[in-house]
């Protein structure tokens, strides 16, 4: 699975960052941060600096890696993009910071199949399966002094929190098992 997802995942990545980067409008090159998240895989080098040789973006780029942060792992790229724009901010430097997510679900299907195949109470088969799938997604965050002149922002994060509703921490729950993913 590790090497599906150092390939097909960060091929989906890659063009979900090239995008991003096309919509911004900016250069590669001017890149400053990178906050990636999977919870779909893990290992060392991170698939971040997987994504960033292929992009030839600087190796001195600052990079953020999250992991185990589950369905709230786009709104964490965001937070966490967002603080980094402001210190930068506050040490007087540009922040120009591209954010991006992947998942692959598709080779946790095998639990799924088997959990539900040994299931004999419905409301015990979790609904993973049906809700996700491999997916990439990427953005650029940039602090005033990082924005090109003449571009204006399609969005301004204005604030940001973060909330775990209580009882909840279990619903979606995963852990890495020979089969795959499991609750």
């Amino acid at each position: 699975m590790d090497h599906l997802f150092r390939t097909a995942g960060v091929d989906m990545t890659v063009q979900a960052c090239n995008k991003a980067i096309e919509e911004w409008t900016g250069n590669s090159g001017d890149i400053t941060h990178t906050v990636a998240v999977t919870c779909t895989n893990q290992g060392n080098p991170g698939f971040d600096v997987l994504v960033n040789e292929r992009l030839r973006l600087s190796t001195s780029v600052e990079r953020v890696l999250l992991h185990g942060v589950g369905c709230a792992g786009g709104l964490a790229i965001m937070r966490t993009a967002a603080q980094l724009a402001c210190g930068a901010t506050m040490r007087g430097r540009p922040a120009r910071i591209l954010c991006f997510a992947c998942e692959l679900s598709t080779p946790n299907i095998r639990y799924e199949l088997d959990a539900v195949a040994k299931c004999v109470e419905l409301s015990q088969v979790s609904i993973a399966g049906a809700l996700f799938s491999d997916a990439a997604a990427a953005f650029v965050v940039c602090n005033d002094l990082g924005l090109h002149s003449g571009i204006k922002p399609v969005f301004e994060l204005l604030d940001w929190t973060t909330a775990i509703i209580p009882g909840t921490r279990n619903e979606l729950e995963f852990h890495a098992e020979a089969k795959g993913g499991s609750k």
